[in-house]
């Protein structure tokens, strides 16, 4: 064109020069439909794995709260069972029952519950050891009022013995 060949360059331009550019849209857009088909990929594997990554984050979650429940009851089943145990046992020795001894499953813990079985068991051994020096007692009160009640007898003959010969020295 600077050389004022205007009929050559405009053939060039309109022969292989249109050849050429045609050549470079259709290679811009196979690169466009690559890429679009590439990014639709992507897409959809990322879309892929968030769906699978939720679902697993949900499972997690699920299993989470089984086992915090679960672990919940156990926690609550391993208080409140003993517990009244303990209350049942002091309701019979509040009743005078002192026959229940305190189950070794509970005094074997090393916990404040354990430190509960071992004082009530304590607690029914001390009354037992009462009761039995109270029925000692007892017994020993029983045969001395037996021995006052055999000699009482005696005594009232003696005194009748007494008294008439009182009336007889008056006499």
């Amino acid at each position: 064109a600077k050389a004022g060949k205007h009929e050559e360059a405009r053939a060039i331009i309109t022969g292989e020069g249109k050849k050429i550019a045609q050549a470079e849209r259709e290679s811009m857009a196979k690169l466009l439909e690559l890429k679009i088909a590439v990014t639709k990929q992507t897409s959809e594997e990322n879309t892929e794995l968030s769906n699978s990554s939720t679902l697993l984050m949900l499972v997690v979650i699920v299993l989470g709260v089984i086992a915090s429940i679960g672990l919940g009851l156990l926690l609550s089943l391993s208080i409140t069972r003993p517990l009244s145990v303990a209350v049942s046992l002091s309701s019979n020795i509040a009743q005078g029952d002192l026959r229940t001894d305190v189950p070794d499953v509970y005094l074997k813990r090393a916990d404040e519950i354990g430190e509960l079985a071992k004082s009530l068991r304590d607690m029914i051994a001390q009354l037992r050891n009462i009761t039995g020096n109270i029925q000692g007692s007892a017994d020993t009160v029983s045969s001395g009022s037996a021995g006052i009640s055999s000699a009482a007898p005696q005594l009232s003959q003696g005194s009748a013995e007494q008294a008439s010969s009182v009336e007889e020295v008056s006499a």
